[in-house]
């Protein structure tokens, strides 16, 4: 969609908890300022959660800025302060990894097995961060069954 100062339209939502980012197209043009300020529910339970991504790119430098938490749905999404670009665009895509649920403010997440098109890949575990992103061991496939057993401590 073409970038401007707005509220931008949600088209679609993940079809799971996923990770997503802001994707930028400056053009031939440098973008020089904006901030794209996207609220969501988070994978933590954070109903309402905001993150402020800047947009600030190089001319012809494709910008992948990622959300800080997973993401369950997004509520909205609106560019503000935006200088430079040329014909620039802007888009809001999920990325390989997913999420999964985890308590506020989660420390030592581990991921104890996990299961990547029906079979046992405990062997070679995916990684798993604080924030609850699961990248598996195997790129998503949406034919293929996935499944990850994991701990946190949260204080």
């Amino acid at each position: 969609m073409a970038l401007t100062n707005t509220s931008l339209t949600i088209a679609n939502n993940p079809d799971t908890m996923r990770k997503c980012q802001v994707r930028v197209d400056p053009g031939t043009v440098a973008i020089t300022a904006g901030i794209c300020t996207v609220t969501y529910a988070a994978n933590d339970g954070t109903a309402a959660q905001v993150d402020a991504l800047s947009l600030v790119t190089g001319a012809s430098t494709l910008l992948t800025v990622p959300f800080t938490k997973g993401v369950l749905t997004v509520a909205s999404a609106v560019v503000t302060g935006l200088a430079g670009g040329a014909s620039p665009k802007i888009q809001i895509d999920t990325t390989a990894a997913l999420a999964v649920p985890v308590p506020p403010n989660a420390v030592d997440v581990t991921i104890l097995k996990e299961v990547t098109a029906g079979a046992d890949s405990s062997a070679t575990l995916g990684t798993i961060t604080n924030a609850g992103i699961w990248t598996p061991n195997s790129a998503p496939n949406p034919s293929a069954t996935y499944a990850v057993a994991y701990s946190s401590i949260a204080p």
